[in-house]
């Protein structure tokens, strides 16, 4: 496990609806937001991998951390077979989100537009990793074409 000192960075789409949401929650966005991570990980003989982490007050702390993480993480999983012959990975994303706060923060929203919402958002991030692994030098050493 390791302690680190984390800038989230708030992407330009969330910005706007951060500034035309403001009048209903009371503050504007930010579009750096500070935050101390527990970050923990163990990787099983079989190559199954955790990786979790949380915010946490801590010294290492930025004096104006914004936020609150709740707990999320990743289940990694080998493949011998993912496709065509070739091996891959089963990649599972675990969040938990406060609703209530998510309703205030966004409320021409429904349950399930925010739902979908986190989806959509999720899977853009999986197309992005998609996008940087079909680049990875195929010799093995980490390269990227």
């Amino acid at each position: 496990w390791d302690i680190v000192q984390h800038t989230a960075i708030t992407p330009a789409k969330a910005m706007l609806l951060g500034y035309l949401t403001s009048w209903w929650t009371g503050s504007l966005p930010h579009s750096e937001i500070p935050m101390c991570l527990l970050r923990a990980w163990k990787t099983s003989d079989n190559g199954d991998t955790i990786i979790a982490s949380r915010s946490i007050n801590h010294p290492k702390s930025a004096q104006d951390s914004l936020t609150e993480v709740l707990p999320s993480g990743w289940f990694l999983s080998p493949l011998d077979d993912a496709y065509a012959g070739m091996p891959g990975v089963s990649v599972t994303y675990v969040v938990e989100h406060d609703l209530r706060y998510l309703r205030k923060l966004a409320p021409m929203f429904t349950d399930v537009g925010i739902i979908d919402l986190t989806a959509t958002t999720v899977m853009s991030h999986f197309s992005m990793f998609e996008t940087i692994a079909a680049n990875v030098n195929p010799a093995g050493n980490g390269s990227i074409d």
